[in-house]
């Protein structure tokens, strides 16, 4: 493994930390605030970029080996199982992180826009 893909498992590993412990939070807890539903969601996008850094350094892997490029690489990348169960994982997620309830949807509190556009 090189430098590169360290940082993005890294990055990887500490969004999904962020993001599952945000949404086990707002399970468990109470309904996160506007700044804890913004951190959940940009977990979220983190975790998205880094599951696509990820599969695209496979691809390169798969390209340096193969010498295969263009549609035929991409095929070959999205029929492997594990580029399946990613994109599941991220679908899954988002699902999750945004369908978070807002505090002031639920209350009578005053809340931000996206809340206030939800009471509507």
């Amino acid at each position: 493994m090189n430098e590169l893909q360290v940082l993005i498992v890294w990055l990887d590993l500490a969004a999904t930390t962020v993001l599952v412990g945000g949404l086990a939070y707002a399970a468990l807890v109470e309904i996160p605030q506007a700044r804890g539903r913004h951190a959940i969601q940009w977990a979220w996008l983190l975790v998205g970029a880094a599951l696509a850094l990820e599969m695209s350094l496979n691809a390169r892997r798969m390209q340096q080996i193969s010498g295969i490029n263009g549609m035929a690489l991409v095929a070959d990348v999205w029929d492997m199982r594990w580029s399946h169960w990613w994109a599941l994982r991220l679908a899954a997620l988002g699902a999750i992180a945004f369908g978070t309830p807002c505090r002031s949807a639920l209350e009578d509190s005053p809340g931000d826009r996206q809340c206030l556009a939800v009471r509507a």
